[in-house]
């Protein structure tokens, strides 16, 4: 930036002042949702994703990282962003996850996370994206079909409707799929059912599936962030038009699986 053109920034913000024209907001690259490509190669899914807001040169925002096996464990993001270099710090509760430092610019981040305890640094490229997290479930089910579970969770809220998704291998249905109006639910104890929380468990495999219908339980929320939902399922549904029901215990890590997370 040449001198004329330097002084001449303070006088533009001067004469927009007194014109009672808002001063325009700078953009921050460091500013949005990112996820990051798994390093380990194509086909393992995304390794971790966050949002970050700045003000000034403090920034914070919420997140996940992807577990080996299980599924994800929620971030808390602070830091600090120089244009263009950050450093910012990774909690979960109160446990410190490490470091990530590197640059920022319009088409993403790219930074190296430095795990805590001494573990081999990760070069991370981040994308713009809202999320890419995929959960996991694992429980039992017992009564008409008895058995272990486990596949893929998601969660989600789309026009002000919440809905939670388990998904079941090899089947084109979900296992089970809960929704009712509102936001995400809250960390504690919420009661399943047609009037509460209402939805479906279905079983079987293509094309011979069955649909039964959650009548009573509980869903005991650990962690409720945008980006992921940890708790319990404990359920009770029952088959339309027979006496047959079936009995849900599940574990459930769930990851934002709509475009915007909230």
């Amino acid at each position: 930036m040449n001198r004329r053109r330097h002084l001449l920034l303070p006088l533009v913000s001067l004469l927009a002042a007194c014109n009672g024209e808002p001063e325009p907001v700078q953009y921050q690259p460091i500013e949005g949702s990112f996820v990051a490509a798994n390093p380990r190669g194509s086909g393992q899914g995304y390794y971790m994703g966050f949002s970050l807001k700045a003000i000034g040169e403090t920034v914070s925002g919420l997140g996940w990282l992807g577990g080996a096996g299980d599924p994800l464990v929620p971030l808390t993001i602070v830091g600090q962003f120089i244009d263009p270099d950050f450093a910012l710090g990774l909690s979960t509760g109160a446990t410190p996850l490490g470091t990530i430092t590197g640059t920022a610019t319009v088409n993403g981040l790219t930074g190296t996370y430095q795990p805590s305890g001494g573990a081999t640094p990760i070069v991370l490229v981040f994308v713009p994206q809202d999320s890419g997290a995929v959960g996991r479930y694992t429980g039992t089910a017992t009564g008409e079909f008895a058995g272990s579970l486990a596949a893929t969770a998601g969660f989600g809220v789309e026009q002000g409707t919440f809905s939670l998704r388990l998904g079941y291998p090899n089947r084109s249905s979900a296992l089970l799929v809960l929704g009712r109006l509102g936001p995400r639910p809250a960390v504690g104890t919420h009661q399943l059912g047609e009037t509460t929380l209402p939805g479906s468990v279905v079983m079987g495999n293509d094309p011979d599936l069955r649909t039964f219908r959650v009548k009573s339980g509980q869903m005991r929320v650990d962690v409720s962030t945008p980006y992921a939902l940890i708790g319990e399922l404990l359920l009770q549904a029952e088959e339309d038009g027979t006496a047959a029901g079936v009995g849900i215990n599940i574990l459930f890590s769930a990851g934002c699986m709509v475009r915007v997370c909230q």
